[in-house]
C-alpha cells in the first residue's frame, strides 16, 4: 500500500483516499464467490515471486490455479513492482510467450 500511495503524485490526486479504500474494498469483495473456470484463449500468467510488504504470502496454487494458463512464470518483485522496477523481466518473459506462440 505504502508503495501503491507513494505513486500517487505520479498519477494525480483523483480522489481521497478515504473513497479509494472504499473502491478497493468493494473490489475486493467481488471475487469473494468467484471461480475461475478454463477458457479456450491461450493465457499466460506472470506471477510475483515476492508477497506484498504486511500481506501473508501464500503457495502458487492459492495465488492462482496454474492449470487454467497456458505458461506460468515465476518474476521477480510484487504484484507494483512487475509494473515497475521489473517491468523488463515481465515484457520479456510475454515476447519469448508470444514469440513461441505466433513466432516472429
Amino acid at each position: 500500500m505504502q508503495e501503491r500511495a507513494g505513486r500517487q503524485e505520479l498519477f494525480g490526486k483523483a480522489g481521497s483516499m478515504a473513497s479509494r479504500l472504499g473502491a478497493m474494498g468493494r473490489y475486493v469483495t467481488l471475487f469473494d464467490t468467484w471461480e475461475p473456470v478454463p477458457i479456450r484463449t491461450p493465457t499466460p500468467h506472470l506471477r510475483a515471486s515476492e508477497a506484498l510488504p504486511g500481506l501473508p504470502s501464500f503457495t502458487a496454487d492459492e495465488q492462482f490455479p496454474t492449470a487454467l494458463c497456458a505458461r506460468t512464470v515465476d518474476l521477480p518483485g510484487n504484484h507494483y513492482t512487475l509494473l515497475t522496477r521489473h517491468a523488463e523481466s515481465a515484457a520479456a518473459a510475454l515476447n519469448d510467450w508470444l514469440t513461441e506462440l505466433f513466432g516472429n
